[in-house]
């Protein structure tokens, strides 16, 4: 895995991500982004390598999408105010800590996703028998026939969530992208306008320790925008964060 993720966002939104005491993001609803095709490519391809399993469709997922690339014009343009925003640059390793509490896979596109599903899914199989236990103990799997069928049924659940939220078409392979998702309580769940729709999202907090640097875009002109963003960093206690500009040549 990638020792650095990126989030591209507009300047608009860093004051609410960057808190005093940790980073806030807001991770979307599956069925409110931006692929109208959002798990249904994915689900048609584990309907081929898993034609026997059956689960509800209807699970709640939230997303918080990061990528591998911070030079694609691409993702400037679509996610960061047409280059005139921000990406923020964050350490793999301490998102990874916050671990079980979220979930954080890569995401694989058109032929590779099938190719890495079935992998999965041989993976999966041969993984459900934990052979660390007393191969003479009633706990261990092997001697409980219910107990193997409660584990297999939990870890193709896992997994087939985990499939269904990590497969994209091959037209957004350009996007690099790193998924965290979770579930929510409904209480969790909140609400913004964009467009004419009221999207749900949930907030999702990380140690402010992740973020390591904000990377101003290609098409931010601006002369005071990094000393502004240095002031939020200065009051909100970030003292070992950079304040960078782009490197690429983009006029926007």
């Amino acid at each position: 895995m990638n020792e650095f993720v990126y989030h591209y966002t507009t300047l608009s939104a860093i004051p609410g991500i960057i808190g005093k005491k940790c980073l806030c993001f807001w991770a979307t609803h599956r069925a409110f982004l931006n692929d109208p095709q959002e798990g249904i490519f994915g689900r048609s391809i584990l309907k081929d390598i898993l034609p026997d399993f059956s689960y509800c469709n209807n699970f709640e997922t939230f997303i918080l999408s990061l990528s591998a690339n911070i030079n694609s014009i691409p993702m400037w343009t679509s996610y960061a105010d047409g280059g005139k925003g921000v990406a923020l640059k964050l350490s793999t390793k301490v998102l990874l800590d916050v671990r079980p509490a979220i979930n954080i896979t890569p995401c694989f596109y058109g032929q590779e996703a099938r190719l890495e599903a079935q992998k999965m899914v041989d993976m999966t199989k041969l993984g459900i028998i934990d052979l660390r236990q007393d191969s003479n103990s009633p706990d261990n799997p092997i001697n409980n026939k219910s107990k193997t069928e409660e584990i297999r049924s939990y870890t193709q659940m896992r997994m087939y969530i985990n499939l269904l939220n990590s497969i994209k078409e091959e037209y957004y392979r350009y996007e690099e992208e790193f998924r965290i998702y979770n579930g929510a309580e409904p209480d969790s769940v909140k609400f913004r306008e964009r467009k004419g729709v009221l999207i749900p999202y949930i907030e999702m907090w990380f140690p402010k320790q992740a973020l390591s640097e904000i990377i101003i875009g290609p098409a931010n002109k601006e002369e005071l925008t990094s000393a502004s963003i240095t002031q939020l960093l200065k009051y909100r206690n970030y003292n070992n964060v950079l304040v960078t500009k782009s490197e690429m040549q983009f006029r926007g």
